[in-house]
Order: C-alpha cells, then sequence, then structure tokens
C-alpha cells in the first residue's frame, strides 16, 4: 500500500457499559463496525497484548472477545510497515478461521 493509500483518521473508541460487558467502535478511513464484548475475557488487554506481540514477534495474531453467544474475533496482519485490521464475526464462540 503506498503511503497516500493509509488512512489518516484512524478512531478507537472503547467504554465499559455496566457490570461484565463492554462496546467499542473501531474506524479506519471511512470503514467502520462496533463491537461488544463479555465479561468472559479480558477483551481490552487481550487487544493490547496481541499488539505488543505483533510488534516484536510474529506478522499475523488473532484476538477473540466473547459476545455471548457469538464471537467477534480480531486478525491483525502485519507486513512491513504495513497493518490490515479486519473484524469477524461468528454465531458462536471459537468459531472457524
Amino acid at each position: 500500500m503506498a503511503e497516500a493509500d493509509v488512512p489518516d483518521d484512524v478512531a478507537f473508541d472503547y467504554l465499559l457499559t455496566g457490570v461484565g460487558w463492554s462496546e467499542a467502535r473501531l474506524r479506519i478511513g471511512v470503514a467502520s463496525t462496533s463491537l461488544s464484548a463479555s465479561y468472559l475475557d479480558d477483551a481490552l488487554g487481550d487487544l493490547l497484548r496481541a499488539t505488543a506481540v505483533l510488534d516484536r514477534a510474529r506478522s499475523t495474531v488473532r484476538v477473540s472477545w466473547a459476545d455471548e453467544p457469538g464471537e467477534f474475533r480480531w486478525v491483525l496482519d502485519r507486513s512491513g510497515d504495513n497493518l490490515t485490521v479486519r473484524v469477524l464475526w461468528f454465531g458462536s464462540l471459537w468459531g472457524r478461521h
């Protein structure tokens, strides 16, 4: 991806919405998504730890956010200075991908 193609407007908002629940909104350029996560995992902490590993040792990391009964899965792919972010939805926890 050429530098001119890199979106310069990236936003991530994270909010605790009640006991054991959180909501997030991710916007990269014109693409955006809303997510939620339950108390079953440390959603924000897991995402932060994954980005640390991605920077140092791995080119792809996956992070699961439990949403009862479903799951949001972040897939972060790094290639040099480029990062591709995909957020997938599965109707049940630990879906295949």
